[in-house]
């Protein structure tokens, strides 16, 4: 049994458990991008309650996978995840 966590900025944002590694792997980077818009959805709803305009919304069929959350961490211009 696979067991791996995501780690961005030191910070864990994703854990699964799988016998394969690799798809433990892509099931933990899929948990962290889930994660990671939740929070920033959270944020958004935060912004909008102080009274901050709305950004307008998109909505994606995206496959959660490694290279997605690669490709959000640097679009966002955060740190490259971990995967232990």
């Amino acid at each position: 049994m696979a067991t791996v966590e995501v780690f961005i900025d030191g910070v864990q944002v994703g854990l699964a458990l799988n016998p394969q590694k690799k798809m433990a792997q892509k099931l933990a980077a899929r948990n962290a991008l889930v994660k990671l818009k939740e929070k920033e959805a959270d944020q958004k709803e935060a912004a909008e309650a102080a009274g901050e305009a709305e950004d307008s919304k998109k909505k994606s069929n995206q496959i959660f996978t490694r290279q997605v959350l690669n490709d959000t961490c640097l679009k966002k211009q955060w740190p490259m995840p971990h995967y232990r």
